[in-house]
């Protein structure tokens, strides 16, 4: 591979990765009570929890739930941008 080629990959793969902050996914428990959004630099953009779900007397329940969207969202978020990636570097297999 010759440096001009390397130079092309490299700012397609800068390019790619600026274009992943503004890229979203959202990721809703099963109830649909709470829905997170991320974008794929892997940063959670909102939380949204139906006030029917909030007791004090189940505070864990709540934890556990937010807990396993956010971890949703964010899996969501890195296939997503893994996608994108292989795809703006023309990685066989990947993309």
């Amino acid at each position: 591979m010759n440096i001009a080629k390397l130079m092309e990959q490299a700012k397609k793969l800068q390019e790619a990765q600026a274009d992943l902050s503004s890229k979203t996914v959202e990721a809703s428990d099963p109830s649909g009570k709470v829905t997170v959004v991320a974008n794929g630099a892997g940063e959670i953009q909102s939380l949204t929890i139906d006030s029917a779900i909030v007791s004090a007397d189940d505070t864990e329940f709540l934890q556990n739930l937010v807990m396993s969207t956010c971890n949703s969202a964010l899996k969501e978020a890195r296939e997503s941008a893994a996608k994108d990636m292989a795809a703006n570097l023309n990685i066989p297999g990947l993309g």
